[in-house]
């Protein structure tokens, strides 16, 4: 599908502009969120074109990518939030492996992926949940129903590996209330520098997982967990919109529901020559 060369083009978000003037004339764009394709002027798949299900159904890094690049695609799109395809399959794993992907467009986490290698690799790894990291575990609730304005309770420590569980009375406010696990790190984050968060996690329930900078949050993701001696690997590659010393990173589980972080770290992604 097309898009037509309009106005309409100009008054979409920058991140979808820039699609069209990050890529060329004959891409072919994965869409991950389809209703994009009518402010494009580059060809996009639906992530339902039923020519996807075999890579979808593959457990191979390499045959996705081949199998994607059969089907004539150059390119995938991916939302600022997740979607099933992306954390169900090994899609997910594509566009975390910068062997095979490179990530040509991040505005606010609204991104596109080149299918070829990047030419990066794991330069250092920051271990988030290891035995001299400290995290903590509080209630969250709004001030008033439906308000994005919340308000924690006092936290209290937690030990990675341990459920967190919450059970709400009479089965409501479920989407209201939320469980927090949080944990402050101290490390060096370069402006326009390119990471990686690994998150491993089991569970059952709505998660959230964020991370707070001084004077911003990145949404890295929101899955759904629903097999809970199934432990699940949430990646998701950014640019740093900042140079940062410091960020915390949350781990949402909203109502009831229970949840087991298992391993964190971030990944610092360079280029092969330095």
């Amino acid at each position: 599908s097309t898009g037509p060369d309009s106005s309409f083009i100009r008054r979409k978000s920058k991140g979808s502009q820039q699609i069209n003037t990050s890529t060329q004339p004959n891409a072919v764009i994965l869409a991950m969120r389809p209703s994009d394709m009518y402010y494009q002027t580059r060809r996009m798949i639906s992530y339902l074109d039923p020519r996807l299900i075999p890579s979808y159904s593959s457990d191979s890094v390499e045959d996705v990518a081949q199998r994607l690049k059969d089907v004539g695609i150059t390119h995938i799109q991916q939302p600022s939030y997740f979607m099933p395809p992306t954390y169900r399959t090994t899609l997910g794993s594509l566009l975390a492996d910068p062997d095979h992907t490179r990530l040509v467009l991040d505005e606010n986490l609204y991104q596109l992926y080149e299918l070829t290698g990047s030419e990066k690799t794991v330069k250092t790894t920051i271990d988030l949940a290891g035995p001299d990291t400290q995290w903590e575990r509080a209630h969250s609730i709004p001030i008033l129903q439906s308000s994005q304005w919340h308000v924690e309770a006092r936290p209290h420590p937690h030990t990675v590996g341990t459920p967190s569980v919450t059970q709400l009375p009479l089965g409501i406010f479920q989407r209201d209330f939320s469980t927090v696990l949080k944990s402050n790190h101290r490390a060096q984050l370069s402006k326009s520098a390119e990471y990686r968060f690994n998150l491993d996690i089991s569970g059952a329930g709505y998660v959230k997982v964020s991370v707070r900078f001084c004077s911003s949050e990145l949404q890295l993701g929101e899955i759904v967990l629903e097999r809970p001696n199934t432990r699940t690997n949430l990646q998701r590659r950014f640019i740093s919109p900042i140079e940062t010393d410091a960020f915390e990173l949350r781990i949402e589980h909203l109502g009831t529901s229970h949840l087991v972080v298992h391993n964190a770290s971030l990944d610092s992604l360079a280029s092969l020559e330095n």
